[in-house]
């Protein structure tokens, strides 16, 4: 029950605070520094318990001293961030800058959506074939390439490539989420499944939250600098492409092949590092 009770407000209060960043146009103003500092402050004392606690925590912290699970969630809170992040900014750029309306941006975005259908009926097969390694790492690669075209856009950019741009981002982020998620459950045991679903829940929402402040803040800033409505997007567009590069580095932590998982304590204290 403590730890329901600091958990919950401290997730409550960093998405809050991260939520009122864009309208703020800072991560310094009050409204969003004192929400996501008392969630910070809740969630230090969190781990603390749940460190300490001899019943097992909402949240088991104790689940990232595993190489496999610290390096997925970490890669979960990434993509998260480099999924709604653009989520956020697609559909105001087709409304704001090209006029369109609701039905006809809706129809612009369904690319993505299917590439990410084509990419999760091949994945799944392929991850546990080859591992997760390899797949997140072409995935993050595919995602920069669909994401390029939306850094340059012209004042009349080309429909076609920015629907196939937008089918790549969907194949390359349906390649990095389930070998991540998959990745993050290999070296657990049994018994720790239930708790690494509920980590893992909380850390793609932090993530989503997270980057779609920040693609909130950055666009707001580049409208107040008088940047033109195309070159706001693009701009912002860039910082987005951003958390898609770092998940090369990271994919190289996760497991290349599937290691099987551990079904003892010897077995899974090997596994740790």
């Amino acid at each position: 029950m403590l730890g329901l009770a600091l958990l919950s407000p401290a997730v409550v209060a960093m998405v809050y605070g991260l939520s009122r960043a864009g309208e703020e146009s800072s991560f310094a103003a009050t409204g969003v520094a004192v929400p996501i500092v008392i969630g910070l402050a809740l969630l230090t004392v969190f781990v603390a318990h749940a460190l300490r606690t001899t019943k097992d925590p909402i949240v088991d912290v104790r689940l990232f001293g595993y190489r496999s699970f610290s390096a997925s969630a970490t890669l979960m809170f990434l993509s998260g961030a480099a999924l709604y992040g653009p989520l956020f900014l697609l559909p105001l750029y087709y409304q704001q800058v090209r006029g369109f309306d609701p039905l006809t941006t809706g129809l612009a975005l369904a690319p993505q959506g299917i590439g990410t259908a084509l990419a999760l009926a091949v994945v799944g097969p392929l991850a546990d074939r080859i591992g997760a390694r390899p797949l997140v790492a072409v995935g993050a690669l595919i995602t920069t390439v669909g994401t390029l075209a939306y850094t340059q856009l012209p004042a009349n950019p080309n429909d076609v490539l920015l629907s196939a741009s937008l089918l790549l981002r969907g194949i390359g982020l349906g390649a990095v989420g389930v070998p991540t998620m998959a990745a993050a459950y290999q070296q657990l045991p049994h018994s720790a499944i239930p708790r690494a679903t509920s980590a893992t829940n909380v850390i793609q929402r932090l993530g989503a939250s997270f980057g779609t402040a920040v693609v909130a803040l950055i666009l707001q800033q580049q409208i107040s600098d008088h940047a033109t409505g195309t070159d706001a997007y693009a701009t912002t567009f860039w910082w987005s492409l951003g958390s898609v590069l770092l998940l090369l580095p990271l994919a190289t932590l996760l497991p290349r092949r599937n290691q099987g998982r551990a079904d003892n304590r010897h077995d899974t204290d090997q596994q740790r590092n």
